[in-house]
């Protein structure tokens, strides 16, 4: 079922979802999500945003053997995922190929982890197509795709809190980073070490953690006490900054790849939040501060009057939407209430897609609900807010 509610499109789905990835390498805004059925055939649902007509359709749905937990698409090509499944018992993983040809799923191997297998997560490497991490309670282990075969793997000491969620540098691609229990470790995947730590980064359990594909040492996590830090990996003494706005777990948070500036953030609270913080995002040096002269004629696109033009335009917006906002500053852009159980699973659209502002949030009650970033914290983010005076 499909339906637009407000500027949210909404796709209704048979059983509960835990997750939902976005496909790369596609034109239009597409995205994978799994139902968790206990007793009835799950699905994968793969469904695509056309913006320009405000629909959101179904393109494919195929059968999944067990429940999913977690769906990890490949930075590489478009019809390659892992998901993550129970079958009661145990917790594995498989890698899926889309065949088009056919209009079928094709499962290519699963992940021959020892039994009991525990996986919770599937995270390919971005700098290697055919390398990925494996998630489960007590390991990560690194693999080969091409066999699959286990390349290496690092394990918890017994009685430690379990690993929960973990990311893969994408600037510093031998950088591994791991949450278990209120910790978050730094590993080194080519010399097979453990390389640094936060103790207690969260007071509660940290659920998820990302890192800025602009900024090599920035990085954040969520947790079980509410709230979102975000760390810079040189000096973890403290957190750079802490978000307080949900009321119940942190379930997820993801940097949007195109603009470092917004996140969003999902809870148990049954809230999706946006934000902007431009205090911690990439700036370009080579641009120098100054102000921009009142032209004569319409400024051209990319000068610095035309980026002073949409500031303003971003500025008056914001005030007229809700109230005196300063864009220069961080802030909440929205609180999203448009889901009735616990929001899981939440990702940005592809980032070299027509539409990286989409985002999409998957909750228990079988909803997956598209949003966009509002037009003029679109302008504010695409406009070099650090060397325009206004």
């Amino acid at each position: 079922m499909m339906r637009k509610g407000g500027s949210a499109l909404v796709y209704g789905l048979n059983y509960p979802a835990r997750c939902v990835a976005a496909q790369t390498h596609t034109e239009r805004a597409r995205f994978l999500v799994g139902t968790q059925s206990l007793t009835e055939q799950n699905q994968i649902h793969l469904i695509e945003v056309n913006e320009y007509a405000s629909e959101l359709r179904r393109v494919h749905m195929f059968s999944h053997p067990s429940e999913m937990w977690s769906i990890s698409t490949s930075p590489f090509e478009a019809n390659a995922f892992f998901t993550v499944f129970s079958n009661g018992a145990e917790m594995k993983a498989s890698l899926w190929r889309i065949n088009e040809d056919i209009n079928r799923l094709q499962e290519v191997f699963q992940l021959p982890i020892p039994s009991p297998a525990s996986i919770q997560k599937v995270v390919w490497n971005p700098s290697a197509e055919h390398s990925a991490i494996s998630i489960d309670y007590s390991s990560i282990r690194l693999w080969d795709l091409n066999g699959p075969r286990e390349v290496s793997s690092f394990h918890l000491p017994k009685d430690s809190a379990r690993f929960t969620s973990g990311a893969w540098n994408p600037n510093l691609p031998d950088q591994f980073l791991a949450a278990s229990g209120e910790s978050i470790t730094f590993y080194d995947v080519r010399s097979k070490k453990e390389t640094a730590s936060i103790k207690t980064a969260h007071y509660q359990l940290v659920r998820d953690v990302d890192i800025n594909s602009n900024q090599p040492y920035y990085f954040v996590s969520g947790g079980d006490d509410c709230k979102v830090k975000f760390w810079d990996s040189r000096n973890t003494s403290q957190p750079l900054k802490t978000l307080a706005q949900h009321s119940h777990w942190v379930a997820q948070v993801k940097y949007n790849q195109y603009r470092d500036a917004l996140l969003i953030s999902s809870s148990t609270d049954w809230m999706v939040n946006l934000w902007n913080i431009p205090s911690l995002a990439f700036r370009d040096p080579t641009k120098s501060k100054s102000k921009s002269k009142s032209p004569s004629e319409t400024p051209q696109e990319g000068s610095l009057a035309h980026s002073q033009q949409l500031l303003l335009r971003a500025q008056s917006a914001a005030i007229r939407e809700g109230g005196k906002k300063d864009l220069h500053q961080d802030h909440l852009i929205r609180g999203y209430q448009d889901h009735e159980d616990s929001v899981y699973s939440i990702c940005w659209s592809w980032a070299d897609g027509e539409n990286p502002w989409l985002f999409a949030s998957a909750s228990y009650d079988g909803r997956v609900i598209i949003n966009k970033v509002p037009q003029h914290e679109i302008d504010a983010v695409t406009t070099d807010l650090e060397n325009i005076e206004v």
